[in-house]
């Protein structure tokens, strides 16, 4: 939500700078710059991957925005489920797995009651893990190239734009629309991919390192539970990844 908010105050600062010196901010709303820029934009981002693949990417940042991976309530968790494996077995973390929300950690924990060795979880979940990584690195590039053709787009725009107040110099009333748009394309285009595009692609690159982190230590933790582990050593060793 932090991530929402600092592109919304920076949309908002530019609107209220632009607002101290001009009478009307709906002089910037041009609805043919608009379908210029974010049209040709998205359509050239969409024409590099599948369609498919491009409705994953907006799926991945809606979850990198509505959520963070809760490195101190895993390991607690991690603890507790040692202390209960070495007190009562493996069977009885079966009653936990349908508590178990997040789907690498209940997977982890159900190889662990299955009896599966450290390094055959290990090699299982890393699986998940790679491909997750490419969901999150998929998106990440969709975003950065929407943010790369934006402010071309915008210059394409102002060329039209021209083209249009070139092509009726000779009808005053025609100017200022094509003027407008000129301008007001190149805003949207630069505008777009700094305030929108280009951190959108950088949030989901963090976010990848953050998964990841908290990948391998899923990992090592559901490794830990099978080898037995002590729970305080088991906590030690999370720990680090934080």
């Amino acid at each position: 939500m932090s991530s929402i908010l600092s592109m919304v105050l920076a949309i908002a600062s530019v609107f209220f700078i632009y607002m101290l010196d001009a009478t009307h901010v709906t002089s910037l709303l041009n609805l043919q710059a608009f379908s210029i820029v974010l049209g040709g934009s998205l359509l050239s981002a969409m024409a590099q991957i599948h369609p498919e693949r491009a409705w994953h990417s907006v799926k991945t940042l809606s979850q990198a925005l509505s959520s963070e991976p809760s490195f101190n309530a895993t390991i607690e968790q991690f603890q507790r489920w040692s202390q209960l494996s070495r007190s009562h077995g493996f069977l009885a973390l079966d009653k936990e797995l349908v508590e178990i929300s997040d789907p690498i950690v209940r997977e982890g924990i159900q190889l662990a009651t299955d009896g599966r060795t450290a390094s055959e979880i290990r090699n299982h979940l890393s699986i998940y893990q790679e491909r997750q990584q490419e969901k999150i690195y998929e998106a990440s590039e969709f975003f950065e190239s929407i943010g790369g053709y934006a402010p071309t787009f915008g210059i394409i725009g102002a060329v039209l734009g021209l083209i249009q107040v070139m092509s009726n110099i000779e009808s005053p009333e025609s100017l200022g629309n094509g003027i407008a748009t000129a301008f007001v394309a190149t805003v949207y285009g630069v505008g777009s991919a700094n305030l929108i595009f280009l951190p959108i692609a950088q949030r989901l690159k963090n976010h990848g390192r953050d998964m990841d982190r908290y990948y391998s230590m899923v990992q090592e933790g559901c490794s830990g539970l099978a080898d037995g582990e002590n729970p305080r050593n088991l906590e030690t060793r999370l720990r680090g990844f934080i």
